[in-house]
């Protein structure tokens, strides 16, 4: 049976980090900040979670919560500004 995750970008902490090392995809203490002009906006904090093999997950959240973001660091195309992003055992942005 396949186990779902509800990811929601707006929540801290919203699954959990189990750390029984069973999980395809695994985020820890993952943190997104952006620079501008005027000022750091933080984008993504303290985000913590794991999607295990034969299962998925939803990500939803309001327009501006980090979604997009969060696909974007997953997918290997933005890296986080702090935290772990690991794919089946690999670190993303260190390995």
């Amino acid at each position: 049976m396949n186990s779902q995750a509800v990811i929601n970008p707006t929540k801290n902490n919203s699954i959990p980090n189990k750390s029984n090392g069973d999980g395809t995809i695994r985020v820890s203490n993952l943190h997104k900040q952006f620079d501008t002009k005027g000022g750091s906006v933080k984008v993504l904090e303290d985000i913590n979670f794991d999607i295990k093999n034969n299962s998925f997950a939803i990500i939803f959240g309001p327009s501006g919560s980090g979604k997009t973001t969060l696909l974007n660091i997953l997918s290997g195309l933005e890296p986080p500004t702090q935290g772990i992003v690991e794919i089946e055992g690999r670190d993303l942005y260190r390995d």
